[in-house]
């Protein structure tokens, strides 16, 4: 009756607010999605991977890698080393981190960052 553009169906990406709050699995979507045909509807996806991102540089976190491959850095170190703002490493050491190939190690002079083992 309204004739919406588009139905735009989503679900969580992080944890919910209520414990009970769960995101849906991406077949679920798909069958919510099919209710709404034969009416235009876009399943929106997740934050894209780092490495999906028009501006993610593999030489980056190559160089990042082997850097710390050498000796554990701090993230000021690293800015240092590679002529990087702190929010551009930071986004790269998350990548890293959640690809679970560095971890962090908090010292007295601060947060170091180093392969994982």
């Amino acid at each position: 009756m309204i004739s919406p553009d588009v139905i735009q169906l989503s679900t969580l990406d992080r944890p919910g607010t209520e414990s009970w709050v769960e995101s849906l699995a991406h077949g679920k979507m798909a069958e919510a999605a099919e209710f709404f045909k034969p009416l235009p509807v876009e399943i929106i996806a997740g934050p894209k991977h780092r490495k999906q991102i028009v501006s993610f540089k593999q030489s980056i976190a190559d160089q990042i890698l082997e850097t710390i491959k050498r000796r554990p850095c701090t993230d000021a170190e690293l800015c240092s080393i590679l002529n990087l703002h702190p929010n551009e490493l930071n986004k790269y050491l998350s990548g890293l981190i959640g690809e679970n190939r560095i971890e962090s190690t908090q010292l007295k002079r601060g947060l170091f960052f180093k392969i994982k083992e």
